[in-house]
């Protein structure tokens, strides 16, 4: 019976526990609740339509962080990757990310090679004939600068004189930018990531990029460049491209990111960009646009003394609600001008409590809410809320709707005061226990006027002063835009507006919405672990009893174990010093080890890096495919073509073109789109129809330096065909240069492997030979492996000296020292920075040098650091033992030397001296 109650109590607690556990996980579920499939979203008809093409390829170009972000392993991860994993959950879809150059991915896209493209802007959805899906997201364009900047950017006019850089790649950037097309200098590059290396360094005054840069200042640690105008009026909406037969594909794709819901996508953005903002509801529109060009500055009355929402301080007007019009007008682009006095003279009434002047006007959105707080002297002890004003003196502000609420409780003995000073001076004094008014006015006075001995106790969860503009009922358009200035606001700026004029904080604050859950969580567990706790002490007592007695019979026991223990002591000495000499015989093999662990780390990187030369050449294995069977199928009329009137022109143009691709000269994007735009002029002149698409292909073919000449063939009708039959060639030219770079790629980095992983030849007792080492070459193998794990983020600067000697060595153990020593120089940069690879003659060897500006070393690690098994990585990332193996490699077994210098925050150089 006692047993069966036990098991029963056992029961029941973890029934409590699990029963708290479901509910609390339930509750969190209904919080972040994503989409869970069940009644499929889509008809009979579009799963047909699935069925007969079971996979879907979009396009995407991998720079462009974080909506793609590539790790060191080659894996992809980024906003829009867990967007389409979710659109294939929920739509049971196999949507595939094809990752490669962008311009690559648009050719793609045109031939259908491609299904689609993911994030791209309508203009180029439209360029590239593709079908565009609805809006998943908003591109705002930003303007950083340099912390220490003094530069004060209100607009896209104010980058006119400066050195500006802009990604290559990003169109609509280029478009934004071309109507103030005079720069000090202007930079065109690769990538963000460039651009913004290039302000943090002070090539340029300031960057225009997108709102994903967050991502990339915060991931490089980049922390001395800031924000200084935001574009919200010129945001580009970015929809997934869609080949323009298929516009079933649209139509599923739009189910399915209806069913996901403009929320839960923005969370996508968010995880990646902290202060990502859905700004669907805040983009201006082009009506509003016009009427914000009209409207410039509009004057906003404030009333005047009455900080810290508004007041005059030394002949400057200032104050919470300024600060506020401030930031309004930063995102409308125009100035909100406080005025005094008389209403007439404003455009916008500030509006308090929500009250409008009269029924002519309209209010806006609340952009302040001050709420009423509990204030009391410092040495009052904890208050909870009102409640525990129960029999108290309380002051409250005459008039107040406060004094209005507090009235109805007879227990409070409440007095009043005519300002908010006031009733603070009677609080310093002690006549009243507390008093109960608006935080933001009540924080600035106990500042301002020194009352340090008081606080903000408790929030009251009222609130008294709602803070709006008041705009006339007929101005409908500027109602709009100042709702969408208010929506703008972010929560930083609403912080840092309180900061300025609110210094007091609260002493505690309650969440009382998830309280049951925490009550449910601190009482329903531990309850349950009370019992089990009661059950078990029981049995943990009895269980020490019955461990006592054996105790006993150990220490009887003791003696004679300790006798036997020396014995075997003794014993186990001479097997310690078999194993020493064991140990000896193994140090190679350890080293072997040592390099197959290195080669593990450096696997991924090395099969990256031979897939992209693969990738390449299948890629344009492809598209001459492609070309040749276009160039075969026009033999004829190619022949004919070098045969008629206009022949010396089409073999000028060919042979131009294979000259041109043989040399791999190519042209910006901006290059290419002043070209196009001086050709279609003169095409229009001489009448040549599909200008554009002409002077497209003759900057493509690199036929702009003559193309005036070749008028006459561009009039005949076929022309288009001609030059697009041209253009297979040119690029059939170029994929075979493709091939033979990437082959040779390859190629290096299948040499650098066999000479990591061979040994070298044996003596006749089976010891591995010394040979004639070529430090350069050895130095070059070993960079070639380490390739793909410093390209991306880590500036490689190399010097070696010309002629450099031979040394007698061992090169398969020369390149486990070169390995160690990068790899920890790269982990010691947690792989972002300058490594730096030197080598050149003395004293009758050669000195080579590798040196990092990681973290530094302390004095007490670089004492150790040769130290067998001592490491300053976690748990599972090294055993210690590579500078070691480091030093026995160079000291030992070729007479060298080995040197460190280094400090914390500063990096680290080692030297390595081999002798010739």
């Amino acid at each position: 019976m006692l047993k069966l109650l036990k098991d029963n109590i056992l029961c029941l607690a973890v029934l409590v526990m699990l029963f708290s556990v479901s509910v609390i996980a339930q509750a969190h579920q209904e919080e972040t609740s994503g989409i869970v499939p069940g009644k499929d979203l889509l008809t009979p008809a579009q799963r047909s339509w699935l069925a007969e093409h079971p996979v879907i390829r979009l396009g995407m170009e991998p720079n462009f962080q974080p909506l793609i972000v590539e790790d060191d392993q080659g894996n992809y991860n980024g906003i829009l990757k867990e967007l389409i994993d979710e659109l294939n959950r929920v739509l049971q879809t196999n949507i595939i990310i094809d990752y490669g150059n962008w311009s690559d991915q648009v050719q793609k896209a045109r031939k259908r090679e491609l299904d689609g493209l993911l994030s791209v802007a309508p203009a180029q959805v439209r360029a590239s004939k593709l079908l565009g899906t609805q809006v998943t997201h908003f591109e705002v364009p930003m303007v950083y600068v340099r912390k220490d900047s003094k530069l004060k950017i209100n607009s896209l006019d104010d980058l006119k004189g400066l050195r500006l850089a802009v990604q290559d790649e990003i169109e609509c950037l280029h478009v934004l930018i071309r109507p103030y097309d005079q720069y000090k200098e202007f930079y065109a590059t690769k990538t963000s990531l460039e651009a913004l290396n290039m302000l943090t360094e002070g090539k340029v005054d300031a960057v225009l990029a997108q709102n994903y840069e967050e991502f990339l200042l915060a991931s490089h640690l980049i922390t001395n460049i800031k924000v200084a105008f935001s574009d919200i009026k010129n945001p580009t909406p970015t929809v997934i491209g869609i080949r323009d037969d298929w516009p079933e594909l649209v139509e599923i794709i739009n189910t399915g990111l209806n069913a996901i819901g403009r929320e839960n996508i923005a969370k996508y953005y968010s995880k990646w960009m902290s202060s990502y903002r859905d700004i669907s509801d805040i983009v201006v529109t082009e009506e509003e646009n016009i009427w914000l060009s009209a409207n410039p500055v509009l004057k906003v009355w404030l009333p005047d003394n009455m900080p810290p929402y508004s007041h005059t301080s030394k002949g400057v007007r200032q104050g919470l609600i300024c600060d506020y019009l401030k930031v309004m007008g930063k995102y409308l682009n125009i100035q909100l001008v406080p005025v005094y006095g008389d209403k007439s003279q404003a455009d916008i009434i500030c509006s308090f409590s929500g009250n409008r002047p009269d029924d002519t006007y309209l209010l806006t959105k609340y952009f302040f809410q001050a709420s009423q707080v509990i204030i009391t002297g410092n040495d009052v002890p904890f208050v909870p809320d009102v409640i525990w004003l129960s029999g108290k003196k309380v002051v409250v502000l005459a008039g107040s709707k406060m004094e209005k609420y507090l009235s109805e409780f007879s227990s409070l003995e409440l007095s009043s005061a005519a300002s908010v000073k006031e009733a603070l001076e009677m609080l310093s004094a002690d006549m009243v226990d507390a008093f109960v008014g608006e935080a933001v006015s009540s924080s600035y006075i106990i500042i301002s006027n020194g009352m340090p001995g008081l606080k903000i106790a408790a929030s009251t969860n009222y609130t008294e002063d709602l803070l709006a503009l008041a705009v006339p009922a007929q101005e409908k358009t500027m109602l709009s835009v100042l709702n969408k200035a208010i929506s703008a606001i972010t929560l930083q700026e609403h912080d840092a507006i309180l900061a300025q004029w609110m210094s007091v904080r609260y002493e505690q604050v309650a969440d009382w919405k998830h309280l049951w859950k925490m009550i449910l969580l601190f009482t329903a567990i531990p309850g349950g672990g009370l019992i089990l706790v009661i059950f078990w002490n029981r049995q943990l007592g009895l269980a020490v009893a019955m461990r006592t007695d054996e105790l006993n019979q150990y220490k009887e026991h003791l003696e004679v174990l300790v006798e036997q223990r020396t014995d075997e002591l003794g014993l186990r000495n001479k097997e310690l010093e078999q194993a020493m000499a064991r140990l000896k015989q193994t140090q190679g093999q350890l080293i072997l080890y040592e390099k197959l662990g290195a080669l593990r780390h450096l696997v991924a990187g090395i099969a990256h890096e031979i897939n992209s030369p693969l990738g390449a050449i299948n890629t344009s294995r492809e598209i001459l495919a492609v070309n040749l069977r276009r160039i075969i199928d026009n033999v004829n009329y190619i022949a004919q073509a070098l045969s008629g009137p206009h022949s010396q022109i089409v073999a000028d143009i060919i042979a131009k073109c294979c000259k041109d691709a043989q040399q791999n000269t190519t042209l910006t994007s901006r290059e290419k789109r002043a070209l196009r735009a001086e050709i279609i002029g003169i095409l229009e002149k001489n009448d040549i129809p599909n200008s554009e698409e002409v002077a497209r292909l003759l900057v493509e073919l690199k036929a702009h330096e003559n193309y005036e000449g070749y008028v006459p063939l561009l009039k005949e009708k076929d022309a288009m065909e001609l030059l697009n039959v041209m253009l297979s060639i040119v690029d059939a030219f170029v994929s075979c240069d493709t091939i033979e770079l990437a082959v040779k790629k390859a190629s290096k980095i299948i040499l650098a492997l066999n000479n990591y992983i061979r040994k070298g030849a044996s003596n006749e007792d089976g010891s591995v030979m010394k040979e004639k080492v070529d430090i350069k070459f050895n130095l070059e193998n070993i960079l070639t492996l380490f390739y793909n794990a410093i390209k991306y983020s880590i500036r490689l600067e190399v010097d070696y000296e010309e002629d450099l000697p031979l040394i007698d060595g061992y090169p398969d153990e020369l390149n486990q020292v070169w390995t160690n020593l990068l790899q920890n120089a790269i982990d010691a940069m947690n792989r972002s920075g300058k490594l730096g690879v030197k080598a050149c003659r003395k004293d009758n060897g050669v000195l080579v040098e590798i040196s990092d500006d990681g973290c530094g070393m302390t004095q007490e690690v670089k004492s150790r650091l040769f130290e067998p098994l001592f490491t300053t990585k976690g748990a599972g990332e090294g055993l210690g033992l590579g500078m070691d193996i480091v030093h026995r490699i160079v000291v030992e077994n070729h007479g060298g030397k080995i040197d460190v210098a280094s400090e914390p925050g500063k990096g680290t150089t080692i030297s390595v001296w081999l002798p010739a």
